[in-house]
């Protein structure tokens, strides 16, 4: 039973130890640290903050805003950008915000009022992370057109703004805790003195993983205390300088001054009030660097923090401008006080000895701990800095038995408590080195301050050879710290290494301790995460024995320091160094300007002439002793470690010349100087940056002109072509690719009135290459100030000579003469068109007595036929027309060709007219056409005979008949004996547009040409030569060279009507059919008519269709009869003339009354005749059929006589029987 208690007991120990480090880790990893909100923008119609917080393993960001845009603005839309360590983040997804084209996350919709808030993610151990802030607006015209104008906010605004981190250390820690036994003995004795000797040997870590532990331990951090700082938290909003941007003049300030003077240098203005852009209005003053009253651009809120200034000022050398930088500083108005302890080793090894070569390392602490109090007492800032002291050696030596002595913390202006901190230290040094007990007593003193800047400054010349037992441990990176101590000591001696090690922790999770290092550092470690800045000073460090090297002592040495806080004092002389410059940090934290910066860029268009310098400004008590360094390279000033205070005033200055030789640079125009020029006030804040006004320079230009005069004898023009290109040479370039040619080019467009003169005036600028855009502008100097030499060189123009003035700016060309040929163009007055077989000679000069005849080249130009037959200088000739062209008369019939002395060439004494080109006398001569009368006559096709009342439209055309024609005659009547119109050559047509009454129209345009010539051509250009009248349609010429048309017409075709009457009644008889056919062939029926109730019809054929009848005699005969009708048995017969007209007709022979028929002549459609026709009843006489009616009529009173008497004799014999 007791046995399984004891398995159980042991169980629950072993778990119980578990316990510890899963409740560290879980705490660990459970951590969620929370940051206040940081205002980032605070102002009327906008608010931006930050808060952040962390889960262990990366970092939450939240995002507030709010837009309150005025009720008369127009409607915003925010964007945002975040960046962390230079790489962009994606927001989380918001409803009311995407990702537009210029990768902002912006707002949909735009709007004067909205809130909310953002999110997004970074990783744990990001080191910085930036913010850019914009906004779009709409915008609306008169038109109620809406624009969106872009990125409205300024660039104070805008960012970028570095978020504040959170304070979180990240590093993977193993920590283990004591046990009850220890396996190393603790050491009680103590030294006298210290000696230097140490082993070579390394031990539990190289220097090569312990600088890999300090690299390790400062990336891991998110944000550690670098140091004190009275004025750190200030973030200045930018004071934006304001520039214009012009494609013609450059970029120059808004709100500019220039110096008294000067013309080609411009500035920024100063501001009228401090952090805000309402500029001084200062427009000129003399730009003396010593002025220190003018165009400063100033910060602060309650005092003028800090004012700066750029500007620049002509040199005397052409292009050569004085750049100036100034910097004033102030002492902060809100100022934060700051808390020291000097942390001192009071050990034997710091007295100077022979063990330590006779170093006075106490002597240089005390010195220098005295100046160190002393600078800051002078600098009058006392009152903020207090200091305290602890003196550290083993126990029971100088320092007293717990090993420390201390000087509670006290203001620097107390003279008593100065004089108390350097009487502690007077006393020899002695003991061992208790480093561990300095460093806690130092932190226990600042424990107590509520001030925020706290620091400590250890100084110690060796390795500690005391220190507590430790009872708890933690590695980091190979490194051990201690985490808890016991109450005795660890007492090696002379060395840090111990006699024994030992170990602590729990089973399975043992540290080893095997010197006073983990001890030592574990205080600093623990006195650095409560939020102190330690700096240490290793004094002319040495190897621990066989145990360290020299440099894994320093190495761990360097541990004790805060990252980037150690340093090595070589020499004794370092002490004092490194105390006054700690001095001197303390002093600059409360300027306002700490450990600043300028980053001046260069503007494209400059270079440097020399090296920048820098200067103190401010005299006196106030002035600048440690100047900033400033370098310039790769195009950039860069100014570092600036520190100034109340009344201190630095200035820089330098020197650049405007690069007049690039291709690209033009006159008049303003360039910056530089690109943006920043200031980091305050190197702890190295996001928060001002900018200085940027000054903008120009050069001047000339201005050149060029003339060139042409001059020909002959007024040929021809020969000068149509442009020329001159050669612009610029001398005295101070650079190898600098252009040294271009080129300008004078046409024939620039002439001014007169034609012979080309000129362009002005000239600023010339083109790289020959033809191409006038791209390279003309500067007055070069780069080194020295004015172009500008020379114009002329092309060589074949036939001409040149010369020009001695400034090349004027050039004449002069043609040289050459014998001229000789062309005669021939052309008719009508329509110009060359003509061809005239006959001309000339005569005169040296040609022979006879003269030469030109030759006709067929295409209206006349040459001499030989090349040798040339005009000469000085010489008059006659030129004869001995035959004019067929068709035309001439005009004149005898020219005078004279050429002069100085080649100038007039024909019959005047020049108008003459053309001179390719070194021929060019002249046109006209000669008058003979135009020809138009006749037309009209026959009657069948009769032959002449026919009036036709109408013809006259047309005349372009060119080949291809358009609608021009009406030239219209209603012209043919037959009457008139000319239609004397022609002129063209392309023309005839066409009948009105006909006689009766005639068929055709549609037959009859075209003909009239050519050059006068000859009549038909529409295939064949020539009409018959001189007879055709017998069919067509043209024939006149004895007296008339053009005549002959048109025949032809009868239209007559539809033959009968009208059908009752003889009696006069009313019209339907059903009454008939039969048409020729006199020659009366048995061959051509057409049959039937009336109808109207009484009438027509002839139609077989087919139905309407018979038309041609002249001639036809026999029309009745084939039935209405019912109760008599049949008319005889014939019809009807003569149609030729003419149209009807002739005989008769019926049976017999004439018939004229007005029994009717012709009816059509202007359209067939022509009628209409022919009566009457039938009698049966029962009744006949109303036609001619000699049967008399016989009828005795034969029908017989009867009725007859009739009557047989009625008497019946009425009389029947009364007679009945009496």
């Amino acid at each position: 039973m007791k046995k399984k208690k004891s398995v159980w007991f042991m169980m629950v120990a072993i778990l119980m130890g578990f316990i510890p480090p899963i409740l560290t880790a879980y705490s660990s990893i459970a951590q969620a640290i929370e940051t206040q909100p940081d205002k980032i923008v605070d102002q009327s119609g906008l608010k931006v903050s930050s808060s952040v917080s962390s889960d262990g393993n990366s970092l939450n960001w939240k995002l507030q805003y709010e837009k309150d845009v005025a009720s008369d603005g127009n409607d915003q839309a925010l964007k945002f950008k975040v960046t962390a360590d230079g790489e962009a983040i994606a927001f989380n997804e918001d409803a009311s915000f995407a990702t537009n084209d210029d990768q902002w996350f912006a707002e949909k919709d735009f709007s004067k009022q909205s809130q909310g808030s953002l999110s997004f993610t970074t990783v744990l151990n990001v080191s910085k992370v930036a913010l850019e802030i914009q906004a779009d607006a709409t915008k609306t015209d008169e038109t109620q057109a809406v624009t969106i104008n872009k990125n409205i906010l300024t660039s104070a605004v805008e960012g970028p703004h570095a978020l504040k981190l959170p304070a979180v250390a990240t590093q993977k820690t193993t920590e283990v805790s004591a046990t009850s036994q220890t396996t190393a003995e603790e050491t009680t004795s103590s030294q006298a003195t210290e000696t230097t000797t140490q082993t070579e040997e390394a031990s539990e870590a190289t220097s090569s993983e312990i600088n890999a532990s300090l690299a390790t331990v400062g990336a891991s951090k998110l944000e550690y205390l670098s140091g004190i700082s009275a004025f750190s938290s200030i973030n200045y909003s930018n004071i934006a300088p304001e520039y214009k941007t012009d494609a013609t003049k450059g970029t120059y300030p808004t709100n500019s001054w220039q110096p008294a003077g000067q013309t080609n240098v411009i500035n920024h203005q100063g501001n009228k009030e401090r952090n805000f852009a309402t500029w001084d209005g200062v427009t000129s003053w003399n730009g003396d660097p010593s002025d220190t009253t003018h165009s400063y651009i100033q910060y602060g809120e309650k005092q003028t923090d800090f004012a700066i200034r750029k500007y620049a000022k002509e040199a005397s050398e052409p292009g050569l401008y004085d750049v100036y930088l100034n910097v004033k500083g102030n002492k902060q108005q809100d100022i934060k006080p700051v808390d020291i302890v000097l942390v001192v080793d009071m050990s034997g090894s710091m007295e100077s000895s022979r063990s330590n070569g006779w170093n006075d390392r106490a002597g240089a602490a005390r010195n220098g701990v005295k100046n160190f109090l002393q600078t800051i007492k002078d600098a009058g800032i006392g009152d903020y800095v207090k200091v305290g002291l602890v003196g550290f050696s083993s126990p029971g030596y100088v320092t007293g038995a717990n090993g420390y002595l201390t000087v509670p913390i006290g203001k620097v202006s107390d003279t008593s408590h100065i004089n108390a901190i350097n009487d502690t230290l007077k006393p020899k040094f002695t003991g061992g080195t208790y480093t561990q007990i300095g460093i806690e007593q130092g932190q226990q003193m600042l424990a107590g301050s509520s001030n925020e800047n706290k620091m400590m400054i250890v100084l110690t010349d060796g390795v500690p050879t005391f220190s507590k037992k430790v009872t708890a441990a933690q590695t980091i990176d190979g490194t051990t710290y201690a985490t808890e101590f016991g109450n005795g000591l660890d007492e090696p001696g002379t060395t840090s290494k111990l006699n024994s090690s030992y170990a602590v922790g729990s089973w399975g999770n043992r540290t080893n301790i095997d010197s006073t290092w983990p001890a030592t550092l574990g205080a600093a470690k623990i006195a650095k995460d409560a939020g102190l800045t330690i700096h240490t000073l290793g004094i002319q460090l040495s190897k621990d024995r066989d145990f360290l090297t020299e440099q894994q002592v320093r190495d761990r040495a360097s541990l004790i320091a805060t990252p980037g806080k150690y340093k090595d004092a070589e020499t004794t002389d370092d002490v004092s160094d490194y105390l006054n410059e700690q001095a001197k940090n303390v002093v600059k934290s409360f300027n306002t300007i700490v450990n600043g910066s300028i980053n001046d860029s260069l503007g494209d268009q400059f270079s440097y002439e020399g090296t920048p310098t820098v200067k103190s400004i401010s005299t006196g008590n106030s002035a600048v002793t440690n100047l900033p360094t400033v370098n310039q390279s790769n195009g950039k000033v860069t100014t570092t470690e600036l520190n100034l205070g109340k009344d201190q005033e630095i200035q820089i200055h330098y020197q650049v010349r405007i690069n007049t030789e690039d291709k690209d640079f033009t006159p008049e125009k303003w360039y910056p100087m530089n690109g943006q020029t920043t200031l980091t006030p305050n190197g702890d804040n190295p996001d928060n940056k001002v900018d200085f006004g940027v000054p903008s320079a120009k050069a001047p230009g000339v201005k050149l002109d060029l003339k060139k005069i042409w001059e020909e004898y002959d007024k040929d023009t021809s020969k000068r072509p149509d442009s020329l290109d001159f050669t612009l040479n610029r001398k005295d370039t101070t650079e190898s690719n600098s252009w040294k040619q271009g080129f300008i080019r004078l046409s024939k467009s620039d002439v001014a009135t007169d034609t012979n003169v080309w000129e362009k005036t002005n000239i600023e600028k010339v083109a790289e290459t020959q033809g191409a855009t006038e791209s390279l502008w003309l500067p007055q100097f070069n780069n080194k100030g020295k004015d172009f030499a500008y020379s114009f060189e002329e092309a060589t123009v074949n036939g001409y000579e040149s010369s020009s003035n001695a400034a090349t700016t004027i050039w004449t060309n002069k043609k040289i003469y050459t014998p001229l040929a000789l062309e005669i163009t021939k052309i008719s007055d009508q329509g110009k068109t060359p003509l061809k077989g005239a006959v001309f000679k000339l005569s005169g000069g040296s040609l022979p007595n006879a003269g030469v005849e030109l030759k006709d080249n067929g295409d209206g130009t006349y040459t001499l036929s030989d090349d040798k037959y040339k005009l000469q200088l000085n010489t008059e000739y006659t030129l004869t027309e001995v035959t004019p062209p067929a068709g035309h008369t001439a005009t004149t019939t005898s020219w005078k060709v004279n050429v002069s002395a100085e080649g100038k060439v007039t024909i019959n004494d005047a020049v108008p007219g003459i053309e001179i080109k390719d070194n021929t006398i060019k002249y046109t001569i006209e000669n008058e056409f003979t135009k020809r009368p138009l006749l037309v006559e009209k026959y009657n096709k069948d009769s032959g005979k002449t026919l009036d009342g036709a109408k013809f439209t006259l047309k005349q055309y372009g060119d080949k008949w291809t358009n609608d024609g021009e009406v030239v005659g219209d209603d012209l009547i043919g037959n009457d004996a008139k000319s239609f119109a004397s022609l002129a050559p063209g392309y023309y047509s005839l066409e009948e547009t009105k006909v006689p009454t009766g005639y068929k129209k055709d549609d037959t345009v009859f075209k003909f040409q009239i050519d050059s010539a006068g000859k009549l051509l038909d529409a295939n250009g064949k020539e009409i030569t018959a001189n007879s009248k055709p017998t069919t349609d067509g043209f024939y010429l006149t004895s007296d060279n008339k053009i005549v048309l002959i048109k025949y017409n032809e009868l239209r075709d007559f539809d033959f009507s009968i009208l059908k009457k009752n003889s009696q009644s006069n009313k019209p008889l339907a059903d009454t059919e008939f039969s048409l056919a020729t006199k020659e062939d009366s048995n061959t029926i051509l057409a049959t008519l039937k009336t109808n109730d109207e009484g009438t019809g027509q002839f139609l054929d077989a087919s139905g269709n309407h018979y038309g009848v041609r002249p001639g005699t036809y026999v029309i005969k009745e084939t039935k009869a209405p019912e109760g009708f008599v049949l008319l048995e005889g014939t019809f017969e009807v003569t149609i003339n030729a003419d149209g007209t009807v002739g005989d007709v008769t019926y049976d022979g017999k004439d018939l009354d004229k007005d029994a028929i009717k012709v009816n002549l059509k202007d359209e459609d067939n022509n009628i005749i209409e022919l009566t026709v009457a039938n009698t009843p049966k029962g009744q006489l006949p109303a036609t059929g001619g000699s049967g009616i008399q016989t009828f009529i005795i034969v029908a009173l017989a009867l009725v006589t007859a009739a009557g008497a047989l009625t008497i004799c019946y009425f009389y014999r029947n009364r007679k029987e009945l009496n």
